[in-house]
């Protein structure tokens, strides 16, 4: 019988860790560095609190609402970024519909 309560407990302890764990700050999850590839090159991304960097060119200032990356630029373009887990970002342009999946590093 106490192993039965045992196993329901743990069920129940790892269905909230997974919960916990996917409902963290998008803002907190960016930071950090990046692996993309495009048109079949990977390139190196890093995110810090307001720019991004891609490779070896000048960073660049974003604003996140939520989970819409807003790049500032020289115009305007936005992304909506969502977390599968710790190591994969997903951001996909409104406009077009288009996603990239980005590797933490």
């Amino acid at each position: 019988m106490w192993i039965k309560k045992l196993v329901l407990m743990s069920m129940v302890l790892a269905s909230l860790y997974g919960c916990v764990n996917l409902n963290t700050n998008p803002a907190e999850q960016l930071l950090g560095q990046w692996q993309v590839g495009i048109a079949g090159v990977d390139l190196l991304v890093e995110y810090t609190q307001n720019t991004v960097q891609v490779g070896d060119s000048d960073p660049v200032p974003y604003t996140l609402s939520g989970n819409m990356l807003t790049f500032t630029n020289g115009g305007s373009q936005q992304r909506v970024i969502t977390f599968t887990n710790k190591r994969e970002m997903i951001q996909t342009d409104p406009l077009t519909n288009t996603s990239r999946i980005y590797t933490r590093l």
